[in-house]
């Protein structure tokens, strides 16, 4: 592993980040958030969305529904696989022990 002494353009900070092998000061991290939040406010500003509650409740409301269809729909196969085993079980039984009396 190598040893590099931090960059000029780093050694102003006391601490930095790694990221994808190159050193981030905190305060250029701390600027990066800065600009991400005033960017996600901008958009905020610029596309009000006043119902974004509303279709959220009903998103989560579909969501859930789709869970919960999806948990019985699992449930079910579940069932009937359970099934299948029964039955290869039993055939497999039987097999085996014609296989014993056969002999």
């Amino acid at each position: 592993m190598e040893n590099n002494p931090p960059s000029p353009a780093t050694s102003e900070s006391s601490t930095a980040t790694r990221v994808f092998g190159t050193r981030i000061s905190d305060r250029d991290l701390t600027e990066i958030e800065l600009h991400s939040v005033e960017s996600i406010n901008d958009l905020h500003r610029t596309h009000p969305e006043p119902n974004h509650k509303v279709r959220q409740g009903s998103a989560l409301q579909s969501l859930s529904e789709a869970v919960r269809t999806g948990e019985q729909a699992v449930a079910l196969r579940i069932s009937e696989l359970i099934q299948e085993l029964k039955i290869l079980r039993n055939n497999l039984t039987a097999i085996t022990e014609g296989s014993r009396s056969g002999q």
